[in-house]
């Protein structure tokens, strides 16, 4: 198999691929992400600096933004803080918002 890819350039990875891969800057906007997601019709998007795969982002990590959107103004910076916050909500055993990834229900 690939092994450990956080370590591989994306451009190895590629040809391994089945389907196409999606791919977007930590630096860009969070709501434009999402925009791409839809646009492309995935669940999520790697995101890749300096043709590195540094994180991804799923369609499902808007739930950060809460029941009441509190968190809305996330959808205007870039990825890598909203990225940041989502882990460290997942990460918090008291957390009422729910993220995507391990532990969250």
């Amino acid at each position: 198999m690939i092994g450990n890819i956080r370590y591989n350039k994306v451009s190895t990875i590629i040809p391994a691929l089945k389907e196409k891969l999606i791919t977007w800057r930590s630096t860009d906007i969070v709501n434009d992400t999402f925009v791409k997601i839809a646009e492309n019709n995935v669940l999520g998007i790697a995101i890749v600096d300096n043709q590195v795969l540094v994180d991804s982002l799923i369609i499902q990590d808007l739930r950060i933004l809460g029941p009441d959107f509190q968190h809305f103004n996330l959808l205007y910076g870039s990825v890598a803080p909203f990225n940041q916050f989502c882990r460290k909500e997942e990460a918090n055993p008291n957390h009422t918002h729910h993220c995507a990834g391990n532990g969250c229900n």
